[in-house]
């Protein structure tokens, strides 16, 4: 079923009015608690054979979108580095290699979906520009520091060095 960019709007918006919105300097942290609030039902184990809230592709699309408009918004990871990041992912399933972040299903890849983590990154990025100007993300942030879940054989890439801890 083809991604519904109304309803992926609503419920990006939806998420966020529950955490206070994105008009004032704590705009990232209303973005992020979004996020892990959306993260968390997609998680959940699927109860009663209906299946799990992870393979909804509107759902998937505003869980992208707000994941990458909360890093960039902060400057943990660069609007370029998200979009790559992105685009790896995205290709990464389309070849059948598996990336979970839960115990639940995967969603199939989705350029919809893609486009709506990259519409996360760009406004993520206005956001930083507007909030926090004289934050600068890094070049480049390893990325078992981005998706700290990767599979074991996945976590080594850009991790040696890494100056830009979490906090």
């Amino acid at each position: 079923m083809p991604v519904n960019d109304v309803n992926v709007r609503r419920i990006i918006d939806d998420y966020l009015k529950k955490h206070g919105g994105v008009d004032d300097r704590w705009a990232a942290d209303h973005i992020r608690a979004a996020w892990e609030e959306l993260k968390e039902w997609r998680d959940a184990k699927p109860s009663g054979g209906k299946p799990a809230n992870s393979l909804d592709l509107d759902h998937a699309a505003a869980e992208n979108y707000l994941y990458a408009r909360s890093e960039v918004a902060v400057a943990f990871v660069s609007e370029a580095q998200m979009h790559v990041l992105a685009v790896g992912n995205y290709a990464a399933k389309r070849v059948g290699i598996k990336m979970p972040s839960s115990k639940n299903p995967q969603s199939e890849p989705d350029l919809d979906v893609l486009r709506w983590g990259s519409i996360g990154a760009r406004e993520g990025e206005a956001d930083r520009i507007r909030y926090r100007p004289k934050e600068d993300a890094p070049l480049w942030r390893p990325v078992n520091e981005v998706f700290p879940l990767l599979p074991s054989w996945l976590r080594g890439i850009g991790a040696v060095g890494s100056r830009y801890p979490r906090g």
